[in-house]
């Protein structure tokens, strides 16, 4: 084998060996990683600077130097920055950015945008640095690492919107200023547009493309993922393949971002492990990239300094640049903090930020590895003026140098002072309460294994003794109401979401319901922790609304009478209520008694009030479908008990191979009956919509007294219809432009005088089509309420040509209008 790659492979393992001691010191000594990495790096870049000055042999250090020359900067961003980005992407919680979108893609262009122009237009002023020199320096400085922020942020319970908020903005500003840096480089190589039109087209068709891109490949391998819920090993293959795989045919064949498609597969494949992925699968993934990613981090920071004092022309630096570039970075970072961060707070499309956190995520804007590898990138292309290459990749790297060495070692004081370090209150609270509850039990647990080992011990208390409890300030009976609150909904949340992805592990649930069922619990806790008790109530009610597609669904239906798309809809709804309203029994009987462990009566009394209140909410919302589809709801609790009793049979064949009464072959065979018997249940039955209109007509006396014709014309004018509960078919005071037949269900008319219900054979809505007034009163779907509609058009059609059909409905009109006068009615078929 040949030496030079056995020295490359020795060199590599050597700074991992050092990368590995690194987490020791920074224990030791409070110091970032990302400032020890650095140091790591400088250390063996002055070490390889030796080397090449003096074709010293540092054996194995001169294989790993050789190749990292041979690699450069843009090697070493290709290889250590895909597995970087697209293990934070795989993290991040897309229900959050997808619903704070809008200012996650402010923020993350804007900031780089204003930190390019500031840091540019200061150094073309102060330096005289040419314009398109200026703005590449500023693109390279335009990137930030939230780590040490976001670590903060996690210490001290800040709201998860924040946090998300914090994490996309960086993670799209990390791409968008590569964009940004690869199209000015273009300009400075003589291959693009120069002016500002072109870098900005460049800049949106790449971001763009690559977005597309990477959200296509995303979407393919997470059809994959979730088809392999049986074979991990498939899951974490795919996704290992896919950031390179995504960013070589970005950059190769489309010329288009390989960093803005790795975010964006790493977010499409993120919410399938969240969603679409048993649990095992997913943590298995994420455990996988979480060490890559690690080592990732390490070496690009590591081989980006390490190749600084190889590529960089060693010349004085300009130190009124440095200081322009510095401040300009925290002037920009200002101003998205104290002025964007607001005004979208203030539109109430991003999360409200305090000065404390303010302050932090200010000092906390570090450039850490992308901004050092660009710097070196660009010092090592040949192809560019090297005195002012030379000039701004050391600029860019000094900003680095500031910011791991200066920000970043002095951000603990900072936060020490703005009292954001160590646990917060709540922490506190939950840390004193949890500590008396277990010394309260430990004494008990203690005297009984004494007790069964037969021990002899001078006394329990040697034993079960935790130190003193802090002082009283920081009991829950002192503690704020509303954090006793956000105590009792933590400990209640978790444990429901554990339960939804427990079924969905199980194979009870479907994959769609489970991407619903959890996203509730956390949007329930962070109800409470941003706006409170009546923001709390309000998101539990949301619970049982009804679904953008659910809706559309119904729309198609209203309008082209298409009904798959509102059966899958009611399909999905029946099954998030049913396993919701489950879950929700299960923790209102096991759960109370726990919630004294972590916060007081009271507040564990409200918490168990807001489950009853749930529960309540999904048992009328069950009621209501079960009573218009019982055939459906009765299928549908049937398949969840067969996939719940397949369950089971499947743990009590693995019992038995166990504890060795099944042989694996015979287990085998066992399990794989159990799977197919299982996928014979993974489709949800279907609702059948169909609404037989002879059927319906016959129920209906004026329809009755039709002639065969008429009768025969009204059926074809006819579309059927739904709605839900609380839906208005009809609003006071809009003009009409239907009459309605009742199939199924029950609606109730209200007008000032009064209130009636109607059932299955009522009519409603007449009187505006035949007066030609305006709506008189409000008619509001009691249940789900299945409808014939007779429009505007085919009414005044029907009844040009239909005597009877004009007189029967005329007389309709009449009987409702002396209704509603308290005269006596000539029929009493229908209201309006």
């Amino acid at each position: 084998m040949s030496s030079t790659l056995l020295m490359i492979v020795g060199g590599f393992a050597g700074v991992l060996l050092a990368v590995a001691a690194t987490p020791l010191i920074a224990a030791r000594t409070a110091l970032p990683m990302a400032s020890l990495h650095a140091g790591l790096g400088i250390v063996l870049g002055l070490a390889a600077l030796t080397y090449h000055n003096s074709a010293t042999e540092l054996p194995p250090l001169t294989g790993l130097i050789d190749a990292l020359v041979a690699l450069g900067g843009e090697g070493i961003i290709a290889l250590f920055l895909p597995p970087l980005l697209f293990e934070a992407s795989l993290r991040v919680d897309t229900r959050r950015l997808i619903a704070d979108i809008v200012p996650v893609l402010v923020l993350a262009i804007v900031a780089v945008v204003l930190t390019t122009l500031l840091v540019a237009t200061g150094l073309v002023v102060t330096i005289e640095l040419p314009w398109l020199w200026a703005v590449a320096l500023g693109a390279v400085v335009a990137t930030t690492d939230p780590s040490a922020v976001l670590a903060v942020f996690k210490q001290v319970g800040a709201p998860q919107r924040l946090q998300a908020l914090v994490e996309g903005e960086s993670l799209l500003n990390d791409a968008a200023a590569i964009v940004l840096f690869a199209a000015v480089l273009e300009v400075l190589q003589g291959e693009g547009d120069p002016g500002v039109q072109g870098i900005a087209t460049s800049f949106a068709a790449t971001f763009a493309g690559g977005g597309l891109l990477g959200a296509a490949a995303g979407y393919l391998a997470s059809l994959a993922v979730a088809r392999s819920r049986d074979t991990p090993e498939v899951a974490t293959t795919i996704s290992l393949a896919l950031p390179y795989l995504t960013f070589v045919v970005a950059e190769l064949y489309f010329d288009i971002s390989g960093v803005v498609a790795v975010v964006l597969s790493g977010l499409v494949l993120g919410r399938a492990l969240q969603t679409q992925v048993p649990p095992v699968v997913a943590r298995q993934v994420l455990d996988l990239w979480g060490q890559l990613a690690g080592w990732a981090g390490a070496l690009i920071v590591v081989g980006a300094m390490l190749l600084a004092p190889l590529t960089m022309v060693a010349e004085p630096i300009d130190l009124r640049g440095l200081v322009v570039v510095v401040v300009g970075c925290l002037v920009a970072r200002a101003i998205i903090i104290y002025i964007v961060l607001p005004a979208l707070a203030e539109f109430r499309v991003a999360a409200p930020v305090s000065h404390p956190f303010r302050l932090a995520m200010l000092w906390g804007g570090l450039r850490g590895a992308v901004t050092i590898a660009l710097a070196v990138t660009l010092a090592a292309n040949a192809t560019l003026d090297e005195t002012l290459r030379a000039q701004v990749a050391l600029m860019a790297a000094a900003l680095a140098l500031f910011t791991l060495f200066v920000q970043a070692p002095t951000l603990p004081l900072l936060l020490r002072a703005l009292g954001l370090q160590g646990l917060s209150r709540l922490d506190r609270v939950l840390k004193d309460r949890a500590s008396r509850a277990v010394r309260a039990r430990l004494g008990d647990r203690v005297a009984d294994l004494r007790s069964r080992l037969r021990l002899e011990a001078a006394s329990d208390a040697d034993f079960v003794d935790g130190g003193e409890i802090e002082a009283s300030a920081e009991a829950p009976a002192q503690a704020d109401r509303r954090e006793r609150m956000v105590a009792a909904v933590a400990g209640i949340t978790e444990r429901e979401a554990e339960h939804y992805r427990q079924l969905y592990d199980d194979g009870i649930v479907s994959r769609d319901a489970a991407a619903i069922l959890a996203q509730g619990p956390a949007v329930l806790a962070e109800a409470l922790v941003t706006n409170g008790l009546a923001a709390l109530a309000a998101a539990a009610k949301r619970e049982v609304d009804y679904t953008w597609p659910l809706r559309l669904g119904l729309w198609v239906y209203r309008r082209l009478g298409w009904g798959l798309l509102l059966a899958r809809g009611l399909a999905l709804r029946y099954e998030v209520v049913l396993m919701r309203r489950a879950v929700l029994m299960r923790l209102r009987r096991d759960v109370a008694d726990e919630l004294g462990v972590i916060t007081d009566e009271a507040a564990a009394s409200r918490v168990d009030t807001l489950l009853g209140a749930r529960l309540d909410a999904h048992q009328r919302a069950l009621e209501a479908l079960r009573v218009q589809y019982p055939e459906f709801a009765s299928r549908l609790e049937t398949r969840f008990l067969q996939r719940a009793a397949l369950r089971l049979e499947r743990q009590l064949y693995d019992e038995l191979l166990e504890d060795g009464l099944l042989n694996g072959a015979a287990h085998r065979e066992l399990v794989r009956q159990v799977r197919e018997r299982r996928q014979a249940t993974a489709r949800l039955p279907s609702i059948d919509l169909r609404v037989d209109v002879d059927a319906m007509l016959h129920r209906v006396p004026m329809v009755d007294r039709l002639d065969k014709r008429s009768r025969r014309a009204l059926r074809r004018a006819l579309r059927p219809g739904l709605a839900i509960p609380g839906e208005r078919l009809i609003r006071r005071g809009d003009r009409g432009d239907a009459m309605y037949f009742i199939v199924d269900g029950a609606a109730a008319v209200i007008w000032p005088q009064g209130r009636r219900t109607l059932g299955p054979g009522d009519v409603v809505g007449e009187i505006a089509l035949v007066t030609g007034q305006r709506r008189t009163a409000d008619v509001v779907a009691l249940g789900y309420v299945s409808y014939l509609a007779l429009g505007r058009a085919d009414y005044r059609r029907l009844t040009a040509g239909l005597q009877d059909l004009r007189a029967e409905v005329a007389r309709l009109a009449l009987d409702r209008e002396r209704e509603r006068r308290g005269e006596p009615s000539v029929s009493r078929e229908t209201a309006d």
